[in-house]
């Protein structure tokens, strides 16, 4: 968890948010785009350069970010949500 946590803390601000928003609390991109004051393209933006930042450093931390503890085979797209 440590070792999680250390990534994260490497992230932008605003992709940092961005994360913790849509991955850890599970809002919606409209919601965190609400939240944020951001358009949901922005908020898109954000978590996808967040999720290739991380998974540049650690897979399996980009899978702890997803919320799924480990790294998956294949990568779920629901477009009200995101990637899952």
């Amino acid at each position: 968890m440590t070792e999680v946590l250390g990534e994260l803390r490497s992230l932008k601000r605003n992709e940092l948010e961005v994360i913790m928003m849509v991955a850890v609390e599970g809002l919606t991109y409209a919601e965190a785009s609400m939240a944020l004051g951001v358009p949901v393209g922005t908020v898109r933006s954000r978590l996808a350069r967040a999720r290739a930042r991380l998974a540049a450093r650690r897979p399996l931390v980009v899978a702890a970010a997803e919320g799924t503890g480990e790294p998956a085979p294949t990568v779920r797209v629901d477009r009200a949500r995101g990637v899952r």
